[in-house]
């Protein structure tokens, strides 16, 4: 069976913990995603983890090459299973994230799967003729 994948959207650590309560000793998947993570911060993913939670961490890096591989390179050493960077960052930026990865991966951390995010649910066909 495949694991799914739960989207945890909350605003808080607070209201992530109660929604988690009946998942206790499932070890669930989840998505952790930029509001709550940037409340909370990295600390929030360590204790999902030692949970047993598996944690698709979906913050779709994007930036200058260089920035995206020293984010992901700590973002990598919390052992999470899936990391997304935007593929709109350019060639460059995508394989400047595999380099952080990899030296993350050389100094003992777990490799995650890295995914790259095309275009966001929110884009419309509109906006794909008339604004990118």
């Amino acid at each position: 069976m495949r694991d799914v994948i739960i989207a945890c959207d909350f605003k808080s650590k607070t209201e992530l913990f109660e929604f988690l309560k009946p998942f206790e000793g499932l070890n669930p998947f989840l998505k952790i995603g930029m509001e709550i993570f940037y409340k909370e911060g990295p600390q929030l993913v360590r204790e999902l983890k030692a949970m047993g939670c598996k944690i698709f961490l979906d913050l779709k890096l994007h930036d200058i090459p260089n920035t995206v591989k020293k984010a992901i390179k700590n973002l990598t050493k919390l052992n999470v299973e899936i990391i997304n960077i935007h593929a709109a960052g350019t060639v460059k930026m995508m394989q400047a994230a595999m380099e952080g990865v990899n030296e993350a991966v050389a100094e003992g951390a777990k490799k995650p799967l890295v995914i790259a995010v095309t275009q966001l649910t929110s884009t419309d066909q509109n906006m794909l003729n008339n604004e990118l």
